[in-house]
């Protein structure tokens, strides 16, 4: 039954919509990247999210980890910039 209330919030909702149904954590969304080409391996804790524009035109293959998707504001800028 509390699965079913935590759906009801995302009924009407466009599709896509950002809504995080689950319990709200104070805690800052930790994000961890990697990006690599056939030489060189990168790895690197980011600490805002304006560190990962320097990666959006890059050849390279870049792959980020979020942790704390409950912060719909910084998934949202993460969207904006990809």
């Amino acid at each position: 039954m509390v699965e079913y209330l935590n759906l009801s919030k995302k009924v009407g909702m466009a599709p896509g919509a950002l809504i995080h149904v689950g319990d709200i954590l104070e805690e800052k969304p930790q994000i961890s990247l990697i990006n690599y080409d056939n030489d060189t391996i990168e790895e690197k804790q980011i600490t805002t999210i304006d560190e990962l524009l320097k990666y959006k035109n890059k050849k390279s293959v870049t792959w980020f980890n979020i942790e704390g998707l409950q912060n719909i504001e910084s998934i949202e800028a993460i969207g904006k910039i990809f």
